[in-house]
């Protein structure tokens, strides 16, 4: 005999008020997003929604306008940054970009092809210690300079030590907005110790 058969047989039947308000809720909110969907939609005809973008455009293009000029771009761009692709002889190739003066603005990454002559300076820029950072600060107060200190040493380095790979600022003599040629007057490589 089972323990089940001892109970009132309509008890299984009954919901309990748990469930039903639970079901209720669900028919309610599936409801509600019907009549919002329906009423959105009547309300908002496909003029106005043309409207509405084309008031979002005018407020874009006001805004970047306001942030072009609160921003204004330099005479010359003369640096840039990128990461080598290439080296052959005295030319490297680096897709990177120039800088970009607009907050919202993506730079535009293409590819730039950088000569490097005797008067190129190569340096490579190694973190220093803390140690070093510390013992550099002291000397600094010692002489009452108290400006901010580089965590990078310099190292002067040759194009042989450049790789495939690194990630390298150059600078050229020249404004480089139209130039994907330029010869470099220097190049600035930066890795861990």
């Amino acid at each position: 005999m089972s323990i089940l058969s001892n109970q009132n047989p309509s008890a299984k039947n009954e919901l309990s008020p748990k469930v039903i308000y639970s079901v209720l809720l669900v028919i309610i909110i599936i409801i509600s997003f019907l009549v919002g969907f329906y009423l959105g939609k009547k309300t908002i005809s496909p003029g106005a929604s043309n409207e509405l973008i084309k008031s979002a455009e005018a407020v874009k293009n006001e805004y970047e306008e306001k942030i072009k000029n609160a921003f204004p771009e330099p005479d010359k761009i003369t640096a840039m940054s990128g990461e080598v692709k290439s080296i052959s002889g005295n030319t490297l190739k680096v897709y990177g970009a120039l800088p970009t003066f607009n907050p919202i603005e993506d730079p535009v990454q293409k590819e730039f092809t950088s000569k490097v002559d005797g008067q190129t300076k190569i340096i490579k820029e190694i973190e220093k210690t803390n140690a070093e950072i510390a013992a550099e600060q002291e000397e600094m107060k010692k002489i009452k300079i108290y400006s901010p200190i580089s965590p990078y040493k310099e190292a002067q380095i040759t194009l042989d030590d450049l790789k495939v790979g690194d990630n390298i600022r150059i600078k050229a003599g020249e404004d480089l907005r139209n130039k994907s040629s330029f010869t470099a007057t220097e190049i600035r490589v930066r890795r861990a110790n």
